[in-house]
């Protein structure tokens, strides 16, 4: 046995930034669909809500408490968007640059990434990141502002509040209910790393010839999916 240590190196980590981002559109009967990349993101706010406690009494004292479910919401900020994205919020485009607003809103995957930094590290080198994955995503209406040129202009953001519907999968023997799953790279090996990332986001074409291989399309994947690489 040893007595705690505080403030060691290895313990000094910290995490910043959004990049990486994919939305995976939903269709009913189908799954989801092929992925599509999304620029711009400046913000991911995690949010979630329930999970609250209610106690019970007996016998003239607490008899013991339970916890409400807890469910993922959240916020996505950025400059830009994809046409993707616009769909899912509602507007359809009916001709090339005629847009309909208010229309149904689709469900979708959502996929970020977030750098990891430590002590003498810079956040992002090497595999020091993680993924966050969003199952059954929708999204509010959008704030959109637009201001007026001045003497200092900024460039408009647009954010979007989504919740989600999580799913229920069995893995290992043990049945998960989830919405949000989180893969931290640090802790893989690059094998692993490399595998993710082709499940994720695909694989370009490569060879030619006989030696020739095909790419593949990244995906939104189920959590027997994820285990399969890393268990």
């Amino acid at each position: 046995m040893a007595m705690f240590k505080w403030d060691q190196p290895a313990d000094k980590r910290y995490e910043l930034g959004t990049d990486r981002g994919v939305v995976f559109p939903y269709t009913a009967g189908s799954g989801y669909g092929a992925g599509v990349p999304w620029s711009g993101l400046t913000a991911v706010t995690h949010s979630p809500e329930g999970a609250e406690s209610t106690d019970i009494y007996a016998d003239n004292i607490k008899f013991g408490s339970f916890r409400s479910a807890e469910t993922v919401k959240g916020t996505i900020e950025a400059f830009c968007y994809p046409d993707a994205v616009a769909e899912l919020d509602g507007t359809a485009e009916i001709a090339d640059g005629f847009y309909v607003g208010q229309q149904a809103r689709g469900t979708f995957g959502f996929v970020y990434r977030s750098l990891i930094g430590a002590e003498g590290v810079a956040a992002g080198t090497g595999k020091n990141y993680k993924y966050h994955l969003f199952y059954g995503c929708s999204i509010n209406p959008s704030e959109k502002n637009y201001k007026t040129l001045a003497d200092n202009p900024e460039a408009g953001t647009f954010s979007w509040q989504f919740d989600t519907n999580p799913i229920k999968e069995t893995v290992n023997s043990k049945e998960y209910v989830t919405a949000e799953v989180t893969i931290d790279c640090s802790k893989l090996d690059d094998a692993d790393v490399t595998a993710i990332e082709a499940l994720l986001f695909g694989t370009d074409a490569s060879g030619s010839g006989s030696g020739a291989t095909s790419g593949t399309d990244g995906k939104m994947p189920t959590l027997a999916e994820i285990y399969a690489i890393l268990a």
